[in-house]
């Protein structure tokens, strides 16, 4: 900050250990014009005195003498027990972190850290609930997913299984019949999917043609297995662009 030609720096600092018992000197260099060269000056130490914090429990709390009488004594006795509950859920240094009843200690035992801590049924209570928590969100996954489904979808889907299959049942027929038959799967997918025909799907629907209507075709012959699983990779490829 610059006020009146003299500037002034603030920094701020951390006490990270309490042996600490000063800041010390804070070097500032700057250009001298008038020397033509820079200066190194620092800051006077500052004296410090460091304590540790302490947390507040019941064992600080402090009771004045009890009054005379026998009901006094239990009044008073029942102040200070109320002093020392709250002083033990007193809140640490503004946090939301209770130290009521809370255990600090470090646990370096790996038998300990797995096995559960408390009693058979509470652990076959939390067991329980856990499921039933991830029980009802996957069904309320299922019912949203089952209510956001697309009749059209649904039924596009179902005719493309239907197509498959006749793609599939056509090995064990004649090659001119198989190849009609997998032309008019391939097609009739097509029609639901039309932005999903290719030069390759166009070219293999001519190929088969030409099997299927060729004169004197080769009527006892099975249509080869290479073609089955060339129109299954072609029916993979109409579902992809139905998408």
């Amino acid at each position: 900050v610059v006020k009146d030609g003299a500037k002034t720096f603030r920094i701020q600092l951390r006490v990270l250990d309490a042996g600490v018992r000063e800041i010390p000197p804070i070097p500032y260099s700057y250009f001298d014009i008038e020397k033509k060269s820079y200066v190194t000056v620092a800051s006077r130490p500052i004296a410090l005195s460091v304590r540790r914090a302490r947390v507040i429990t019941a064992d600080d709390v402090v009771s004045g003498a009890a009054p005379a009488g026998s009901d006094d004594v239990h009044e008073a006795d029942r102040r200070v027990a109320e002093a020392a509950t709250r002083a033990e859920a007193r809140v640490v240094a503004g946090s939301n972190v209770v130290l009521a009843g809370a255990n600090l200690s470090i646990v370096r035992d790996p038998a300990k850290l797995v096995r559960p801590g408390g009693s058979g049924s509470d652990t076959l209570g939390v067991t329980l609930l856990y499921w039933i928590g991830l029980g009802a969100v996957i069904a309320a996954v299922l019912v949203r997913r089952h209510s956001d489904r697309d009749p059209a979808v649904v039924d596009r889907r179902k005719r493309f299984a239907a197509e498959r299959r006749k793609i599939v049942g056509a090995a064990g027929r004649p090659r001119a019949e198989a190849m009609a038959q997998i032309a008019d799967a391939l097609r009739a997918m097509l029609r639901a999917a039309p932005g999903a025909r290719s030069a390759d799907l166009d070219a293999f629907l001519a190929a088969c043609d030409a099997v299927a209507y060729a004169p004197g075709g080769a009527e006892g012959a099975s249509v080869e297995h290479d073609v089955i699983e060339r129109a299954k990779i072609l029916a993979d490829a109409i579902e992809e662009g139905a998408g």
